[in-house]
C-alpha cells in the first residue's frame, strides 16, 4: 500500500509500481529546480504511462 519504496520494493516486482513512482518523486523534485514547466511535463507523462 505504501511501503517498499525504499529498497523492499525493488526486491519484489509486485512493489515494481511503488518504487517506481517513488523514483519519480525523486526525479521530480530534482527536475523542479531545474524547471517549474519541465516537471509539469513530466507528471503529465507519467500520468498518462499508468
Amino acid at each position: 500500500m505504501g511501503e517498499g519504496y525504499d529498497g523492499p520494493c525493488e526486491r519484489e516486482g509486485k512493489w515494481r509500481k511503488c518504487c517506481s513512482f517513488y523514483m519519480f518523486h525523486a526525479k521530480f523534485k530534482y527536475i523542479e529546480t531545474i524547471n517549474q514547466k519541465t516537471i509539469f511535463i513530466y507528471s503529465v507523462q507519467y500520468r498518462l504511462k499508468i
